[in-house]
């Protein structure tokens, strides 16, 4: 007889064998995200910037070469119109610009500015210090095995679009 996942005691056939439970994954899976994009969003607000969920989603899914709009609307999966109210609220703060794309000077292309990149810069190290507050919480090889997970995830969501390296 052996320990289940759930500290439950399992044996060979006929006994009841316990599983990790599935019931409310998504409800976990959110409610972690947006626990942490809370926390996130405290500190970055703390430190003087202007934050957002709705910026963050923007945030993360622009390169440092930056996007034509439509582009972006894709990649956010949002309308163009929706897009245009983020990039938007973030011009607006003075994070991201609209520059003439170099292979079209006609079409724009959104682009982080000197303030976005500043951001940026704090938003990397306070997810350098949530990571290594991961990785000591839950132990090298369920960390391990989380980042695994997330990055299949994302992926596996993500269906055609490249993943953006977020260290810039």
């Amino acid at each position: 007889m052996g320990q289940g996942a759930r500290g439950e005691q399992v044996s060979g056939r006929g006994a009841r064998q316990t599983r990790p439970r599935a019931n409310g994954l998504l409800r976990h899976l959110i409610g972690a995200a947006n626990a942490i994009r809370a926390e996130i969003g405290a500190e970055i607000r703390g430190l003087g910037h202007e934050y957002s969920p709705a910026a963050s989603h923007l945030i993360v899914n622009l390169p440092p070469e930056g996007l034509g709009m439509s582009e972006l609307a894709d990649r956010l999966r949002l309308t163009p119109q929706r897009t245009g109210q983020l990039v938007q609220n973030l011009e607006s703060f003075g994070y991201v610009e609209r520059v003439p794309a170099p292979e079209d000077g006609r079409a724009r292309r959104v682009v982080f500015t000197e303030r976005g990149r500043e951001l940026l810069a704090d938003i990397d190290r306070i997810d350098e210090r949530y990571t290594r507050l991961l990785a000591e919480r839950l132990g090298p090889e369920r960390f391990a095995r989380l980042c695994e997970d997330a990055e299949f995830l994302d992926r596996a969501f993500r269906e055609d679009d490249e993943l953006i390296d977020l260290r810039r």
